[in-house]
């Protein structure tokens, strides 16, 4: 069936390009995303020094209020920005190899199996007709059969 191996080319062709582009746009965000956080955690922007210049009447109140003391439980097993970075785009690239992978197994199946064809034996499928014959008959003799009516004297 060469139509359907042409079809098939075609459909692996195109998931392989959709899926290297979703690596690489994954890769890319990954990368932007840790340069981000890591010039943020250096005070490396320069909107973040023209954003702590900004006066606010509140926050300049902030060191005179009492401000209570808030413990939150497990912070120390926290992680990291970087790490917690890392771990997101890591399950986004689990998940496009996983996606990959099931893609690369159901295309296998379309073309490592040839649909056989199977012919069916004359004599089952006129046993078959027959059947099917007998039980429209009888539904059509049900149905010219008129019901009796039963009439009751007073």
């Amino acid at each position: 069936m060469p139509v359907l191996e042409q079809i098939t080319g075609q459909i692996n062709e195109a998931s392989d390009k959709f899926f290297d582009a979703a690596e690489n746009a994954n890769e890319r965000a990954h990368g932007a995303t840790k340069n981000l956080v890591t010039r943020i955690q250096d005070g490396d922007l320069p909107f973040a020094e023209r954003f702590n210049a900004i006066e606010v009447p509140f926050a300049d109140r902030l060191p005179e209020m009492k401000m209570p003391e808030v413990k939150l439980p497990l912070v120390d097993k926290l992680p990291e920005p970087i790490e917690a970075v890392d771990a997101y785009f890591g399950f986004w690239t689990k998940g496009i190899e996983t996606n990959r992978a099931f893609s690369e197994k159901v295309m296998s199946r379309f073309t490592e199996t040839a649909t056989p064809v199977v012919e069916a034996p004359v004599a089952k499928t006129a046993a078959k007709k027959a059947t099917a014959a007998k039980a429209t008959a009888k539904k059509a003799t049900a149905k010219k059969t008129p019901a009796k009516k039963t009439t009751k004297k007073a």
